[in-house]
């Protein structure tokens, strides 16, 4: 396996872990409503630093060789110190921090899978590994937490954050040189709007994320073993979904699948939105299994369209800041929307619309993506 690949999935394992559980213990102490406010502060921070960390790896590549490994320690440092602090204003502007330096590691660390790996399953295997991690930290979470207290939990993150830095620095070497394919300007400029386009809606439909639903189950009914069990389940059910989604983008094109995936997302947030108890935990659990799928796709057609435009780095950078800017909305709008009945659908409304009105080019930039 290429090294860069290799040393990117290791990176993604030990990070994943530490996030799955610290967003657990971010969720117990703030609640849904602060809870929400400090999701948004991440993906607020992370939005500003994708696209500035793509432009400067695609100005100066030499960065790609230490701003890496230093944003993942900046991450540690402020994942320890979220174990410390429980004012809900210092802990949202800690996670606000913690994303910003996380808009310099992870875009950059996906644009090398996909540049490196060459194909759409490796791009997947990547998010795959991830979701493993993120499962592992939130089964881990409740016993860690009852064991050691919650400030050994973040303790213990922060250590996984700093090795991961330790990894990336010695093992991730990515090469960023393009060249575009020699179609028209016009047809490039569109390609790379739409890829970025669907990382939006993507990122909105995915904005649910465990440190909103752990709470918001406890409040339907669930004890927080429970809730964190299905909501672990749920990120292994990412697993073969993100593998899943990789082979039936190539089969039946980018956008189709996604319009497929999106259906199920509706269906299952139209149950979360109105069941109680176990039915809504099963609900959350097919909704974050399920919709993790859409991840490779977008990514993988950003990628692909950054290379024929000759900027990998910088559109995915781009994407992610936008598919960040669709997770903002989505967590500004849990209060309103998850008390509403069936208010939570409306999650899935811009990808379902995007994919349905532009369904036939999924088909184009599938096959750009199996030829990788």
């Amino acid at each position: 396996m290429d090294r860069v690949v290799a040393s990117a999935l290791l990176a993604v394992l030990l990070a994943t872990i530490a996030f799955g559980a610290t967003r657990l213990g971010l969720g117990e102490v703030l609640g849904v409503g602060w809870g929400a406010v400090a999701l948004s502060t991440f993906y607020a921070g992370r939005s500003i630093s994708a696209s500035l960390g793509g432009l400067l790896y695609t100005r100066s590549p030499r960065l790609t060789r230490v701003l890496p490994s230093a944003a993942l320690l900046v991450i540690a440092a402020s994942v320890y110190m979220q174990g410390v602090v429980r004012d809900p204003v210092i802990l949202s502007l800690l996670t606000g921090v913690q994303g910003f330096a996380a808009g310099f590691v992870w875009p950059l660390v996906q644009t090398g899978v996909a540049l490196h790996g060459g194909s759409t399953f490796i791009l997947s295997l990547y998010f795959a590994t991830g979701s493993i991690g993120i499962s592992v930290g939130r089964a881990a979470y409740p016993y860690l937490e009852q064991m050691l207290g919650l400030g050994s939990v973040f303790a213990i993150a922060s250590l996984f954050y700093a090795t991961a830095a330790l990894v990336v620095a010695v093992g991730f070497r990515v090469r960023l040189a393009a060249r575009g394919r020699g179609a028209g300007r016009r047809s490039v400029h569109g390609g790379v709007a739409r890829a970025v386009l669907v990382n939006a809606a993507s990122g909105f439909a995915v904005g649910l994320d465990a440190q909103v639903l752990y709470p918001l189950l406890m409040e339907k009914g669930l004890d927080r073993f429970t809730a964190s069990h299905l909501l672990s389940l749920g990120s292994l059910l990412g697993i073969p979904s993100k593998l899943a989604s990789g082979a039936m983008g190539d089969r039946l094109g980018v956008y189709k699948s996604m319009l497929v995936l999106g259906a199920v997302i509706a269906a299952s947030l139209a149950m979360l939105s109105t069941a109680e108890g176990l039915a809504a935990g099963i609900a959350a659990l097919v909704y974050t299994g399920v919709s993790t799928g859409l991840v490779p796709l977008a990514r993988m057609a950003a990628a692909l369209e950054g290379r024929r435009l000759g900027a990998p780095a910088a559109v995915v950078g781009v994407a992610n800041t936008l598919s960040n800017v669709g997770s903002i909305a989505a967590a500004l709008a849990v209060p309103v929307l998850a008390s509403t009945p069936g208010g939570l659908v409306a999650y899935a409304a811009p990808l379902l619309a995007l994919t349905f009105y532009d369904g036939a080019s999924g088909r184009r930039v599938a096959r750009v993506v199996a030829r990788g």
